[in-house]
């Protein structure tokens, strides 16, 4: 209720309090400055991390598949930004909504490349930091898989400057590119980024 009251929403149709009951709000860790979400910043030891929350990239499904999910889409990627000391990393997190897709997919092994290329004709090459394996979210039964991406100096300036268009992901099963209709997302994620750190 009191994140609710802090971003103007009312949420007293969803509780069982009334809108006028009395709540003291609470510390919360996530920032909006400008709509610039941070989920996190804290210190540990020497280094300062700060993160974004998840924004939404893309959602997709194949043309064969359009028929079954006609509500949803079979995949759907947030990204996050998060810079640990001077080191800053792109975060997907690929929602599958098919068991069938995720065997279908595979993992994403510890060296596979990211490709984005922006809408100024430019490209991005980045390299998965770990072996990837999907695991199953209790209460939807989605399939997750949570990437982490090194981002380079020169590759964060771009990311910070030019908007997104297509993203491609190196599967263990195969390469596949899919367009960005978030285009200012990653954008925003790294002004968001530079404007608190």
């Amino acid at each position: 209720m009191a994140l609710g009251r802090e971003l103007n929403v009312d949420f007293s149709p969803y509780v069982n309090l009334p809108a006028s009951a009395e709540i003291k709000p609470q510390k919360t860790n996530v920032k909006l400055k400008d709509n610039c979400g941070i989920l996190r910043d804290e210190r540990i030891n020497k280094d300062r991390i700060v993160e974004t929350s998840y924004q939404k990239l893309f959602s997709y499904t194949p043309e064969k598949l359009k028929r079954y999910f006609k509500e949803k889409d079979l995949m759907e990627v947030s990204s996050s930004i998060t810079q640990i000391g001077k080191s800053q990393y792109l975060k997907l997190k690929i929602r599958l909504l098919s068991k069938d897709a995720a065997r279908n997919y595979g993992s994403i092994v510890r060296g596979n490349m990211l490709k984005i290329s922006l809408i100024s004709g430019k490209t991005i090459i980045l390299y998965s930091e770990s072996d990837v394996q999907s695991y199953v979210e209790n209460y939807t039964g989605h399939n997750i898989y949570d990437a982490k991406y090194l981002i380079s100096g020169d590759d964060a300036g771009l990311l910070n400057n030019v908007p997104s268009d297509v993203l491609g992901i190196m599967w263990s099963t195969g390469y596949e590119s899919y367009d960005i209709y978030n285009v200012d997302t990653l954008m925003s994620q790294m002004s968001c980024i530079k404007s608190v750190y």
